[in-house]
């Protein structure tokens, strides 16, 4: 887990959001090479205070397009560690795509809905 830091991420859409608090995992569809032009990053921001900032960025270093940021909070209760409902969360807030779930794999989190 990183440090405390000062963030402002710069949002498409939507007023920028700043916050101190710490990078808690990320995951890149960018290869080794970085010879992609278009790729996807996640990340998972935890506040001071302990809510949960989601990013999603569209990266491109095509012609004159430009990132696509979007970001979405999370409040949580700062004595409560976290558990299925906050994963859930993220999920959601990443469309739980194939690169939410391959984010989750980092984050070592099992996301599988069981039906009985």
């Amino acid at each position: 887990m990183s440090e405390i830091q000062g963030v402002r991420l710069h949002v498409n859409n939507a007023a920028d959001v700043a916050f101190s608090g710490r990078l808690l995992g990320e995951y890149s569809t960018q290869n080794a090479g970085g010879t992609k032009d278009r790729w996807t990053e996640l990340r998972l921001w935890e506040t001071e205070a302990g809510a949960w900032i989601v990013e999603s960025v569209g990266k491109s270093t095509a012609g004159r397009e430009i990132d696509l940021r979007d970001v979405k909070t999370i409040p949580r209760d700062p004595e409560r560690t976290e558990n299925r409902d906050d994963r859930v969360a993220v999920m959601e807030a990443f469309g739980w795509s194939i690169v939410a779930k391959a984010f989750a794999r980092t984050m070592g989190w099992d996301v599988v809905r069981r039906v009985p």
